[in-house]
């Protein structure tokens, strides 16, 4: 990962517990309730880097992160109810979009990843319920020499169902600017379960303008339908906000590079953000362009399958699988560069 200055690279890490009266000064956690509106009583944790890298982590929203900045100036998109309570939740029709607080990070998955369908019987949401699970045994063991580390457990679960539980790592080291996020699937039920998922990363103004150009190192690239093919000589650019322009999606097989897949975006200030994934554990990158106003946003979304959804991925092949007593690792980086 690519790294830069920071704002205190005069300053000895060694050093800072003997300087400082309290790590956050510099670096560490802030624990909090949101009180109003649809967030009210949704649990948050403040993470400040002390490299200018600063994000907002969830544990009642799948330990997700909503807000980052960068020195002070906004990263991301976050939707108009922001950090719903996850007791707003439904499956349904329009439920999760309604629910979609967007933020640097929304998970997505296992049973679903793309439109809601029926599959075999059953009805799967939009996305799966990755992204409204609440975290339990949440451990915040960051400090200001040690770094962020916060990890929790979200059950995704159900009697007479699947049993799939999630462990959640999530690291940043002090005075640097990237986060890695590291997620253990185990399937502790008796039976084989589908596992899809999708890391939804999102961006948005001002870091998202018309000046900003994204890169991503692809062999194979397909848009997901008419629509976005029209645009695809725009592929790595974004517009002004119109209210004529409709979604567009694409779908990248990314070129492995040390057993790695890369993909970042750049704003022209020269600030840019690069994710990081594992080509054996998250071969695909989807790539979501809304280009209206109000919702103006880019998402880069590293995935272990296409976003198609559950019945069509079946149909076309098959959906990958997590075997029963089995643990899967995945593992992603967002840095700053």
């Amino acid at each position: 990962m690519a790294q830069t200055n920071h704002p205190h690279d005069n300053v000895d890490r060694t050093d800072w517990v003997r300087c400082v009266g309290n790590a956050y000064q510099i670096c560490g956690t802030r624990h909090y309730a949101l009180t109003r509106g649809f967030s009210r009583g949704v649990n948050a944790i403040d993470v400040r880097t002390g490299g200018g890298l600063e994000y907002t982590v969830v544990p009642d929203r799948g330990l997700d992160i909503s807000l980052a900045s960068y020195q002070g100036n906004n990263l991301t998109y976050l939707t108009p109810k922001g950090e719903m309570n996850p007791a707003f939740y439904d499956a349904s029709g329009e439920g999760w979009i309604r629910t979609f607080f967007a933020g640097l990070l929304t998970t997505c998955g296992f049973e679903n990843v793309g439109a809601g369908c029926e599959d075999e019987g059953r009805y799967f949401g939009q996305h799966g319920r990755q992204n409204i699970i609440p975290a339990k045994n949440v451990c915040d063991c960051s400090n200001g020499t040690g770094g962020i580390h916060i990890h929790g457990e979200l059950e995704d679960s159900v009697c007479f169902g699947a049993k799939i539980r999630r462990e959640r790592t999530i690291v940043s080291a002090c005075g640097e600017n990237w986060i890695r996020i590291t997620d253990i699937f185990e399937n502790y039920g008796s039976k084989d379960e589908p596992l899809l998922l999708l890391y939804h990363i999102n961006f948005g103004y001002p870091f998202l303008n018309k000046q900003t150009r994204v890169r991503i190192d692809a062999v194979k690239t397909e848009p997901y339908n008419a629509y976005s093919a029209e645009d695809m000589a725009r592929l790595f650019e974004f517009s002004e906000p119109d209210a004529t322009l409709q979604e567009k999606n694409y779908f990248h097989v990314l070129a492995d590079s040390s057993g790695y897949g890369c993909s970042e975006i750049r704003n022209p200030n020269g600030t840019g953000v690069c994710i990081r994934q594992k080509m054996d554990e998250l071969p695909y990158l989807n790539h979501w362009k809304l280009e209206n106003p109000v919702d103006y946003v880019l998402a880069l979304e590293p995935s272990n399958v296409r976003c198609v959804g559950r019945r069509a991925m079946r149909e076309a092949g098959g959906l990958p699988v997590i075997r029963a007593g089995e643990k899967k690792k995945f593992e992603i980086e967002i840095g700053v560069i």
